[in-house]
């Protein structure tokens, strides 16, 4: 792979982890909400 071709997959590569940004964000919130959900139920037992 030539030096152009290394840096324009490492261009794709920074722009797709900047559009990723808002998932890793909602996965944080939907681990939050499950370790939330097995507390509660661990109390309604």
């Amino acid at each position: 792979m030539s030096i152009k071709g290394m840096y324009t997959l490492m261009a794709r590569c920074e722009e797709l982890d900047r559009s990723m940004q808002p998932i890793h964000a909602l996965a944080q919130q939907i681990r939050d909400i499950k370790r939330t959900l097995d507390a509660l139920e661990t109390l309604c037992k």
